[in-house]
């Protein structure tokens, strides 16, 4: 989750470094730093995507599968994962660094793919807190914006699919206003995943802290010998 978080933040940056690039045009001086910045922006886009999804089957194993929970998301196992989205973040967007390319939207079936999967166990969670009733406290804020972030997937979702299924969004009146407000929610989108889950759900909060949290050391209390006449 702070992996995540510190790859958003460093997402957010150089996407609005390229928007301004877009606008402004700094020119050929500072090509080098825009291909860079360019280059960060789908790397950074990527690990994020995928680390929504991590993030979201954490918690569904946590809800859904409490006593497999701490067996599964391991610190090991954990950082692997996290080293496997960054390699393979990078690692896609080499070409960009070439001499001679061109920017333009792809069909990117994998964000498709992990969206929908967000969205599904996301479902299965919020059900499951319901299902165990007063069994369990629920935290409602979480719920909400945990609901927010899935409408909003939601919508990042089918403006993917558009892509993916080749929709000119200027022929559909709902296409075109989704496209129009992508930049909005995708910045809602990346600004929230890093911070709400953290300050909303207790139990999250004290799964990081046991994992961070430095060994106490241990008191040895030596009696004092006693003898018996």
């Amino acid at each position: 989750m702070i992996c995540s978080g510190i790859f958003d933040v460093l997402g957010v940056i150089a996407l609005e470094y390229t928007r301004e690039e877009l606008v402004i045009g700094f020119g050929p001086s500072v090509e080098p730093l825009t291909r860079l910045f360019m280059s960060l922006t789908g790397a950074m886009l990527f690990t994020h995507m995928f680390g929504c999804f991590l993030m979201t089957l954490n918690r569904y194993t946590a809800v859904c599968h409490p006593l497999r929970h701490h067996a599964i998301w391991t610190a090991s196992i954990v950082n692997v994962l996290l080293m496997i989205d960054i390699i393979v973040a990078f690692a896609a967007f080499i070409p960009l660094y070439s001499n001679n390319f061109v920017y333009e939207p792809c069909r990117n079936v994998v964000t498709v793919i992990t969206e929908v999967a967000c969205l599904i166990l996301i479902c299965l969670a919020i059900y499951a807190i319901r299902q165990y009733g007063n069994g369990i406290k629920a935290d409602k804020s979480l719920i909400l914006v945990t609901a927010i972030n899935c409408v909003l997937s939601l919508l990042e979702c089918i403006y993917d699919i558009s892509f993916l299924l080749n929709i000119e969004s200027e022929s559909v009146a709902f296409l075109k206003w989704i496209a129009n407000q992508y930049q909005a929610y995708s910045f809602l989108i990346m600004t929230s995943n890093a911070y709400s889950i953290v300050l909303l759900s207790g139990a999250v909060r004290q799964e990081i802290l046991n994992r961070w949290r430095l060994p106490t050391p241990t008191t040895r209390l030596i009696m004092p010998a006693t003898t018996i006449n």
